[in-house]
């Protein structure tokens, strides 16, 4: 979901990542959930460095075929360059799409603009951002990824509380060493939301761990 829809559905502060909530927002792009045509992007890198424990969910581009999204070859909530006040922000153009309303960053919207930004971009290697208007309907066509096989028996373990036929790999990473205090933190929160599927979360913040 995204945070403007979250928060309709009772969501307070506590359940945003602090570090992105406050510029996504300002920038225009509260209405999206976030997601990027990248397998590894950098944030999940910098998390499994640190030790947090994550998974990734690989999700199938058919998902998207009756769903409205955007492009934007920019990372929303980290980038410098914006349109605001007296600044003029990122060039507008093939490679970097359009400003529509009062978002700060240029995006690609039509099919048009959006198959010439990924191909002006994608076989660069620049990470781009798929901006899904409110939120987006996942199936069992969407794979999980674990880092771990620790992590990946949490993962069974919640597929089989729920009943789910998800499937999941694990992509072992030589540079991810769990963090136990983070793990602790995590199987809490995971086993109070299983005893409890309508509790919100606690504010489980590894951004302020």
């Amino acid at each position: 979901m995204s945070k403007s829809e979250l928060t309709e559905h009772g969501f307070n502060n506590n359940h945003f990542r602090s570090k992105s909530k406050k510029q996504d927002v300002e920038r225009g792009f509260e209405s999206y959930a976030h997601l990027t045509t990248s397998s590894f992007p950098p944030i999940l890198e910098a998390k499994l460095t640190a030790g947090f424990p994550h998974i990734a969910l690989k999700i199938p581009s058919s998902l998207l075929d009756d769903v409205d999204f955007d492009l934007c070859r920019y990372n929303v909530a980290m980038t410098r360059k914006l349109r605001r006040g007296n600044q003029f922000g990122h060039n507008i153009g093939p490679a970097n799409g359009q400003y529509y309303g009062d978002i700060q960053i240029p995006i690609a919207r039509s099919v048009d603009e959006q198959n010439i930004l990924l191909g002006e971009n994608f076989s660069k290697g620049n990470m781009i951002e798929v901006l899904v208007d409110r939120f987006l309907d996942l199936d069992e066509s969407v794979e999980m990824i674990a880092f771990d096989n620790e992590d990946a028996t949490i993962i069974n373990k919640i597929l089989q509380e729920l009943d789910l036929k998800q499937s999941y790999t694990i992509s072992e990473c030589d540079f991810y060493d769990r963090n136990q205090v983070y793990v602790s933190s995590c199987e809490q929160f995971i086993n109070h939301s299983l005893n409890n599927p309508q509790w919100p979360g606690d504010g489980l913040e590894f951004d302020k761990v």
